[in-house]
């Protein structure tokens, strides 16, 4: 497995969405490579679990 940069502490790994990714690198059509990128970036996030970490209430008075 190649390991693209250093912002996966979660160790998330697609084989399926890494060879996608490839594809989408390659394009040469911006409107279909930003279809493509989109379609990955739904793929990821229902994928990954997201857990917040944190929830400011702002109290604002006049």
């Amino acid at each position: 497995m190649q390991v693209l940069g250093i912002a996966n502490s979660g160790r998330y790994s697609n084989s399926d969405l890494d060879a996608k990714l490839a594809v989408a690198k390659r394009m040469l059509d911006d409107a279909k490579r930003e279809k493509m990128l989109s379609e990955l970036s739904g793929i990821v996030f229902n994928d990954v679990a997201l857990i917040p970490m944190h929830h400011e209430v702002l109290v604002v008075a006049a």
